[in-house]
């Protein structure tokens, strides 16, 4: 439950900071494997599927969301990576973070 708790606290602090709404307030395990962390102990990799959502206008002017898929890598409490591919544009097309 421990590191579930903290991949919602970073999944969120990812959406705020890309101006993303973090979907559901939850995120679910998708993979879980034995690992050696970084001092060679023994540890769970984890790996946290979440949702966001880029709120846009379309042409006419109304309001458009897209619920789309980030993820969380986690081994033991520390994470290792957040992945938010991509956000929408006006046109509700994809554009990728660099």
């Amino acid at each position: 439950m421990k590191a579930r708790e903290i991949a919602i606290q970073h999944a969120r602090r990812a959406c705020k900071k890309h101006e993303l709404q973090f979907l559901d307030q939850t995120v679910a395990l998708r993979r879980m494997r034995p690992r050696r962390d970084s001092h060679g102990n023994p540890c769970w990799q984890r790996d946290y599927a979440f949702e966001y959502t880029s709120t846009t206008n379309d042409t006419d002017g109304a309001t458009v969301s897209y619920r789309d898929h980030g993820s969380i890598s986690m081994q033991g409490f520390r994470v290792k990576a957040v992945d938010l591919p991509f956000v929408r544009d006006i046109e509700g097309n994809r554009v990728y973070f660099q």
